[in-house]
C-alpha cells in the first residue's frame, strides 16, 4: 500500500496499478481496510517513541490539502516528531 503514501495515489488507483501490473484483483474496500490496519500499526510505534533526546524542537504550521498541520523537527536529526492535523 505504499502506493498511497509514497505516489499519493487513490485506493481506486492502487486497486487498478495492481490489477494492470500484477494481475492482482482488489477491491477498493481492500485496500481501505489494509490502510486502517496499518494507521493503527503505525499509531503505536509512534506512541512508543523516545523524544526526551530532542534538545531544540522546531514547530511550525504547513498546509496539507488547504488544512492546517501542527509540525515538529528535531532540530539535530531533522526527525519528524509531530504531524498533528487540526
Amino acid at each position: 500500500m505504499d502506493v498511497v503514501l509514497i505516489c499519493h495515489s487513490s485506493y481506486r488507483g492502487v486497486v487498478e496499478l495492481l490489477r494492470e501490473l500484477f494481475d492482482l484483483p482488489l477491491s477498493v474496500g481492500t485496500v481501505h481496510n489494509r490502510m486502517q490496519e496499518t494507521a493503527k500499526k503505525a499509531a503505536t510505534i509512534n506512541q512508543s517513541q523516545e523524544l526526551s533526546r530532542i534538545e531544540v524542537g522546531l514547530q511550525d504550521e504547513i498546509f496539507q490539502s488547504d488544512k492546517p498541520v501542527l509540525v515538529g523537527i528535531d532540530a539535530a536529526s531533522t526527525y519528524c516528531y509531530l504531524f498533528e492535523p487540526y
